[in-house]
């Protein structure tokens, strides 16, 4: 592929959801886990080696994500450190293809 992909939005893969069923705060630490759910386009997985049957859909990845969050006093975020386990992840991503209307859109002042 000759196209060069940026990180983030403008590679599309910002569509994340992270049911977080867990956590744990400190003084200078937040800790959440749970299912993280990402919209991966296509063009993207094909970019990193994963064939798909339709490069312009949309694949479901799905991983259980614990996230450490550091912060200073003011409250400002120092760190992010993710850990990861559990889920199917990028295996049989291929067949997991997810439809635009499954993938829930914030509008500011709907």
């Amino acid at each position: 592929m000759s196209e060069k992909l940026a990180p983030g939005v403008e590679s599309g893969c910002h569509f994340i959801e992270h049911d977080v069923d867990r956590m744990a705060v400190g003084s200078d630490t937040l800790t959440t886990e749970g299912e993280l759910k990402m919209a991966y386009p296509g063009v993207v997985l094909g970019a990193m080696g994963i064939e798909v049957p339709d490069p312009a859909a949309r694949y479901l990845y799905q991983q259980r994500l614990l996230i450490v969050w550091g912060f200073d006093e003011e409250g400002r975020v120092l760190c992010e450190d993710s850990y990861s386990g559990g889920g199917a992840g990028f295996e049989g991503i291929d067949r997991r293809p997810i439809d635009a209307d499954q993938i829930y859109r914030f509008e500011a002042g709907a």
